[in-house]
């Protein structure tokens, strides 16, 4: 699965029902404007109710509305302020692109034990076991997408918790 965004703009463009087509590309008119509404003012906009705009989010992955803005908010700060968010200080963008660099090649000194280990076992298991939780899900994603032309077996599961809960007392009763 790819950014929210690019999710979102796949709706808009593509989808069958009129009505979540419309609310993708409510957010999506929004999102280029970098407004992000409350689900009041989306279900305002889109002319819908605000509990189909819960079921919107849902459809798409989120708990609710407000996970998806959260989410949305953050891809955008992340993405988007990776690359332009230096026009806000006195650096060019050489030398943000250099701190940039040392920022993340940091982070991979600090954990490079860990992802020396981790690399060595699955050279030698070609075995991966991946459970994921709701938030974990799209980096659970992205490391299988970046495994499966390896030779490794990946076992993935996405199944929250509450899906358990569910599916148990469906089966009980």
């Amino acid at each position: 699965m790819g950014s929210i965004k690019e999710v979102l703009d796949i709706i808009a463009r593509d989808s069958i029902d009129k009505t979540t087509q419309h609310i993708a590309q409510e957010i999506i008119k929004e999102y280029y404007n970098g407004n992000f509404m409350s689900q009041q003012e989306l279900s305002k906009k889109a002319y819908t109710s605000m509990s189909t705009i819960t079921k919107f989010a849902q459809k798409i992955g989120f708990t609710g509305y407000r996970e998806l803005l959260f989410s949305l908010k953050y891809e955008n700060e992340q993405y988007a302020g990776q690359i332009i968010g230096y026009k806000d200080s006195d650096e060019d963008l050489e030398t943000h692109i250099l701190n940039q660099t040392k920022f993340y090649r940091n982070i991979l000194l600090q954990n490079a034990p860990f992802i020396d280990a981790f690399a060595k076992h699955l050279a030698k298991t070609k075995k991966l076991v991946i459970f994921s939780s709701y938030q974990t899900h799209r980096n659970a994603d992205l490391l299988v997408q970046l495994l499966s032309p390896l030779d490794i077996e990946i076992r993935y599961s996405n199944i929250r918790a509450n899906d358990v809960l569910i599916g148990k007392k469906d089966f009980e009763n």
